[in-house]
């Protein structure tokens, strides 16, 4: 069992899976290449015999030698058949690849989210050079939305000056974060005419159809629509049941040319003035600038669905007539690797979501954060540490704990790097090592032909230079950094496997440091050989990784610089508080010294002690202030003259005051006309894509459907102008980590009575959701609400579902740290996946902290992989001797892996609900906000969520009613 600790993982989407882990294992296996120094330096010349491995698999890393089955294969997750695959470029291409990455719309400053696809797109661009390949990268520019419109508008702007100023801005972003230039940017107005052509072949081969000035594209026409996102046409069919866009011959058809409204940009066309939709933008620069088929489609996993699924049909209905019969682009190429394939992609890669502090990005949850807004506190390559240390396809998570812990490494990395070029410059024989090095590691990786090619040419002109050459391919072998290398490029060609490159950095630093630091480091033999090599090694891998600096002094002054910033502290007064604490010790006043000591430490400020004197360094801040994310988070899409101000009136409700923002929202406190204060969340829905639409209608639709004191409870829904209301409880008293941060910060463990009150509370509202069969799956105490009374509410429905009768779900969905063992391994799950949650949390509560430690997600799903019995006891054990025997015996049981073995919300409240804790829950109101008992609204029938495809268009069609007149209306027809 892991140690305990207080790290909130994110939540996962279905299509998570878990790293492939064992780096550190590989780490540990290479023995020779970590060593104590007075052991390394005679590795340096006789461990040739026993390495040779290494240079045989980084020279045949060359594109030629992967397709003739080298032991270092590219491998990449293709979206398009669900498995790995071994990257082949298209048949006689030789090392030619095209690769294209959805860009930007640009509307506003970007955001972290487009850091992590550009980032995870930039390290795979630059893997893809350095295996030999030419590769054409290629992304755009959306320079014509409905977003840019609407900002345009909003500020009194020129759309495509708008536009222009934030691709000035984006790319001022990208250069921040060390992502190289695309060889191609394409903006989408730039090939208007050719995306009217390609319409129009679209509608020739019946594809496509003309409506009153716009074009829509026939979904039911095309056999195999849904196979990369991998929804059926059954998908769409469920959704022409809620259809209201009479025009369109199916729910799921989608725009290409969307009529001129007064206002925005138009261009001509066959169909008169107007401008093109969104997704055959793409679809048409692709066939324009790279050709009828590419290697690489690339962006986030959020545009498999409907972007990049309206690409590849677009893509195949303008291949050819359909009249041929055949399914365009559905064939196989011969390419190598199993499933379908199609003639547009070869590849199809998508990066995960971004989570704030455990919640999505997205949206009214105020979490939403521009890259400049992060870097202004946090040095651009901390960032982009952070960024790289999780796999691509992977969800991650952003905290402020992680971007401090991502600034400690990487000021730990470039004062290495610094010391390292300190060392090796102060010597000629320094520097001629140091060259010796880099053509080490450089020959470790040359491309195989080049290398045979040197070969012969060195036979041809000096004849005894072949075990020269030899020895200097052995020379390479044995060089620790080019053993680093080969153990990055390993783990980067599976699948980009960035945290296993990253894992790789810390022995060797740690063992240059022992070299720099240690006495017997100092002594060493061949030390400036072993220093040389590793920084020879160290600035390959970082140039693959983005984060290599020619010059680290200056990096390292950089960040000193932002930490003094996080701390709100200035050298003066970090050179006053040194002086002190040496006052303190001079009069041996310990206690004194410590506290200064202790305070700086505190704000991130490390005091050391050297032979030189006393100085400081940045380290990770032990307090953050929880409200520090709200404070600098930036509601990108929201502008400041466009929200409600105090006073002013929604409907019939007067707003108070703004509570809080994000993406696409703005949520506010407001009063109703009787009084009564509610939260009221402004969505724009005109930001979202469909498949946010969709998610937040469900959740509206789900709350809505389920009326218990322990719920958040739904009160109404309306839509004015381009805008969704929601109305709903206001619960203003914070969450579960609230209590439990309160209580860590104060070293004192919650009281019993108080945990079995919080746990009875989440039981009441689990029972009501799992009589309903619906299963929340993401029960943690961030979704706990209270009220300042104390009565507790499960909120956030966001992934919750109801289970369907005979139907085994397989869903792997959640929050990493309290997902339950049967999810995390697909395994069927039923209302007993939710009650693992709720132990989990209830272990939280005891001891304050995870039962996984400091385990990222990966790890976490690894052990819950594993997760047996043994596990629960021992998880179940900590919280004893300050609890009772019979909440650890809960515990045990809530924890077990085996799904029956754990008791339902019904069987814990039966057993623990005594009289006595039960008279001290808090009394929650008599009635539910619509003012009835609550007896007489708990069993309202669920409301059926909107299919995928559905036209949301009509959005008033797909709200929920009011509660109070759905209530009534119920009445009626019980009455009848």
């Amino acid at each position: 069992m892991a140690q305990l600790g207080s790290l909130q993982l994110g939540r996962l989407q279905p299509v998570w899976r878990a790293l492939r882990l064992g780096g550190r294992a590989a780490l540990a296996g290479r023995s020779h290449l970590h060593q104590q120094p007075q052991q390394l330096a005679p590795r340096l010349s006789t461990a040739a015999h026993a390495a040779q491995h290494v240079v045989a698999a980084a020279a045949e890393a060359a594109p030629a030698a992967a397709q003739q089955g080298s032991s270092l294969e590219l491998q990449l997750h293709n979206t398009l058949s669900r498995q790995k695959e071994v990257f082949r470029p298209r048949p006689g291409q030789d090392n030619r690849v095209s690769m294209y990455v959805c860009g930007v719309t640009v509307y506003d400053y970007s955001h972290i989210g487009h850091a992590r696809v550009y980032v995870a797109f930039d390290v795979i661009y630059r893997f893809l050079r350095h295996l030999g390949y030419d590769v054409n990268y290629v992304r755009n520019f959306t320079d014509v939305d409905d977003k840019i419109i609407a900002r345009a508008a909003a500020v009194g702007e020129d759309p495509l000056a708008l536009a222009q100023r934030f691709i000035h801005e984006f790319h001022a972003d990208m250069e921040a974060l060390g992502c190289l230039r695309p060889g191609l940017e394409p903006k989408a107005t730039d090939f208007i005419p050719q995306m009217v052509a390609t319409i129009q072949r679209i509608i020739d081969n019946g594809h496509g159809y003309a409506v009153g000035g716009d074009v829509f594209f026939d979904v039911a026409s095309l056999p195999g629509y849904g196979k990369l996102s991998g929804r059926s046409q059954e998908d769409n069919r469920a959704g022409e049941r809620v259809a209201v866009d009479e025009r369109k011959r199916g729910a799921a058809d989608f725009a290409l040319w969307k009529a001129a409204k007064p206002g925005e940009p138009t261009w001509d066309s066959p169909w008169g003035p107007g401008r093109p939709g969104w997704h055959i933008e793409c679809s048409t620069m692709i066939r324009e600038v790279m050709g009828e088929q590419i290697d690489i489609h690339g962006g986030g996993r959020d545009l498999v669905f409907p972007h990049h699924e309206n690409e590849l049909a677009q893509s195949r209905a303008a291949a050819g007539p359909c009249s041929c019969g055949h399914d365009h682009g559905s064939g196989g190429n011969g390419s190598g690797g199993s499933g379908e394939r199609d003639d547009f992609v070869r590849y199809w890669l998508h990066n995960g979501f971004v989570n704030v502090d455990s919640e999505k990005m997205s949206k009214s949850l105020g979490n939403f954060f521009t890259i400049r807004d992060v870097v202004a506190r946090y040095h651009p390559r901390a960032l982009r540490w952070f960024l790289v240390n999780t796999q691509y396809r992977q969800p991650i998570n952003y905290t402020q704990r992680a971007l401090e812990e991502a600034s400690d490494r990487v000021y730990y990395l470039y004062q290495t790097m610094a010391d390292i070029s300190e060392t090796l410059s102060s010597s000629p024989e320094g520097a001629a090592a140091l060259e010796d090095a880099q053509r080490q590691v450089a020959a470790a990786t040359a491309p195989q032909q080049a290398q045979q090619a040197a070969e012969a040419a060195q036979q041809q002109q000096q004849p005894a230079a072949g075990k020269a050459g030899k020895k200097a391919a052995a020379a390479a072998a044995s060089s620790p950094g080019a053993e680093l290398l080969a153990e990055v490029r390993a783990a980067l060609a599976d699948d980009f496997n960035t945290p296993l490159a990253i894992a790789a950095l810390s022995a060797p630093l740690k063992a240059a440091n022992d070299f720099l630091h240690t006495k017997k480091g100092k002594k060493a033999p061949g030390r400036l050989q072993a220093l040389a090599s590793y920084q020879a090694g160290l600035q390959a891998v970082l140039e693959l990784l983005g984060l290599w600096a020619e010059q680290p002094a200056a990096v390292l002054a950089e960040l000193r610089a932002l930490a003094l910033t996080r701390a709100g502290l200035s050298e003066e007064q970090i050179a006053a508080a040194i002086e002190e604490r040496a006052a303190a010790r001079a009069a041996k006043d310990y206690a004194a010294s410590d506290a200064v000591r202790l305070r700086l430490e505190a704000a991130g400020i490390l005091i050391m002690d050297t032979p030189e004197g006393t100085t400081w360094k940045p380290g990770p801040r032990l307090h953050i202030a929880e409200e520090e994310n709200a404070a600098t988070a930036a509601p990108v899409a929201v502008a400041d003259e466009e929200e409600l101000q105090p006073g002013s009136l929604v409907k019939s409700y007067g707003v108070v005051k703004r509570l809080g923002a994000g993406q696409f929202a703005v949520v506010y406190k407001v009063q109703a006309p009787d009084g009564h204060m509610y939260a009221l969340k402004q969505e724009r829905f005109g930001e979202m894509s469909h498949a946010d639409r969709v998610e937040a209608l469900n959740e509206l639709r789900l709350l809505a459907s389920l009326r218990h004191p322990n719920l958040v409870q739904y009160n109404e829904a309306f839509v004015e102008e381009d805008r969704l209301y929601m109305v709903m409880e206001l619960v203003d008293g914070g969450t579960l980590v609230n209590v439990i941060r309160s209580h860590a910060a104060q070293k004192q463990r919650i009281p019993e009575a108080a945990v079995w009150t919080y746990l009875l509370q989440i039981a009441r509202g689990l029972q009501h959701l799992h009589s309903h069969s619906i299963v929340h799956r993401d029960i943690k105490p961030a979704n706990l609400l209270l009220t300042p009374a104390g009565l507790l509410k499960v909120a956030d429905l966001g992934v919750a579902g109801q289970l369907r009768p005979g139907v085994c779900e397989h869903l792997q969905v959640g929050t990493a740290g309290f997902m339950s063992p049967e999810v995390a391994r697909k395994q069927c799950q039923d209302v007993r996946s939710d009650v693992y949650s709720l132990g989990v949390t209830l272990f939280e509560l005891c001891m304050l902290r995870s039962p996984f430690g400091n385990k990222n997600e990966p790890e976490v799903l690894h052990a819950l992989l594993a997760w047996s019995p043994g596990d629960a006891a021992m998880a179940a054990a900590a919280i004893i001797p300050q609890y009772s025997q019979e909440l650890q015996g809960l515990l045990k049981s809530m924890l077990q892996p085996n799904p029956e073995a754990r008791p339902t919300a019904d069987q814990i409240l039966a057993r623990h609900g005594t009289p006595e804790r039960l008279a001290r829950l808090p009394v929650p109101p008599p009635q539910d906000v619509c003012g009835r008992p609550w007896a007489a609204s708990q069993r309202s029938p669920i409301l059926p969520p909107i299919p995928p495809h559905a036209d949301l268009d009509q959005l008033e069609e797909h709200l929920p009613p009011p509660c109070c007149d759905r209530i009534a209306a119920q009445s009626v027809a019980k009455a009848t």
